[in-house]
This record gives structure tokens, sequence and C-alpha cells, in this order.
């Protein structure tokens, strides 16, 4: 799962709307979105690091499961 940096006054609802995404986590940390896309099965941990009023680090665990 990487992080996408989208700058906040281009995330309107009409333009999330349009992103290519089903499923996604969004970030609002210091003026800036971070976003990214989540897996269609499986499962994702999401640890978010906080310091001096701001996201430091956001930390990601994902286990994909094989649907048989």
């Amino acid at each position: 799962m990487e992080f996408e940096i989208i700058n906040i006054e281009e995330l309107s609802t009409e333009k999330v709307s349009q992103l290519p995404l089903k499923n996604a986590i969004v970030v609002l940390s210091n003026g800036l979105a971070y976003m990214s896309k989540l897996p269609d099965y499986g499962k994702t941990d999401v640890s978010i690091t906080c310091s001096d009023g701001r996201v430091k680090y956001i930390d990601e665990k994902t286990e994909k499961k094989i649907k048989l």
C-alpha cells in the first residue's frame, strides 16, 4: 500500500467520486491529504504515529487472502 500525496484544495467531493478506487484510506495532516488504495480482499492494519500536532509516520501491514 503506497500513500499518494494530494493537495487538499484539489480534494473535492466531485473529484473523489471520479477516482478509480473502490476502497481507500485518506489521512489529513498538516495541510496535506495522503491517500492509499486498500486491497479488494484481506486485512490491512494501519498504525499512525503523531508528534507535534501532525502525523509523523504511517505504517501499514496488509495480509492478502486468496478466495477459493
